[in-house]
């Protein structure tokens, strides 16, 4: 009965980790925009997240340095549920501004101000 009882769960372990789109553990990430700072120091990279069939998708922009992982969950400084057309426009080599023309502010997760010593901005101003 014990060898039993292993024997269960550890199939049981196999199969839920040889599954992931059942276990939702699952997301693939679609790049749209990559903005590299003027000086090419950092990038500001646009992609969405798709994570199945019960959830939605999520856009997302993520600030890193040139050559680093676009998807870095250090560097997202702004997220919003489902697809949306976001712009990126460098101000300065420190000072980015991101405009999401379809959002409303309930579609906002997550607007972060700055990242290390990267100011961040929201709208048509820049400001």
């Amino acid at each position: 009965m014990k060898h039993t009882m292993r024997l269960i769960l550890v199939l049981f372990l196999i199969a839920s980790s040889s599954c992931e789109s059942f276990t939702g553990f699952s997301c693939e990430d679609t790049a749209k925009t990559i903005a590299p700072a003027p000086d090419r120091e950092y990038e500001a990279s646009v992609y969405e997240r798709d994570c199945g069939a019960t959830t939605d998708f999520s856009t997302i922009v993520n600030l890193h340095l040139v050559g680093e992982d676009r998807t870095n969950q250090n560097g997202i400084v702004f997220v919003a549920k489902g697809q949306k057309e976001v712009q990126i426009t460098w101000l300065a080599n420190r000072k980015v501004n991101i405009i999401c023309k379809d959002c409303s502010s309930v579609d906002i997760f997550r607007n972060e101000t700055s990242w290390g010593d990267v100011t961040v901005s929201y709208g048509e101003s820049g400001n």
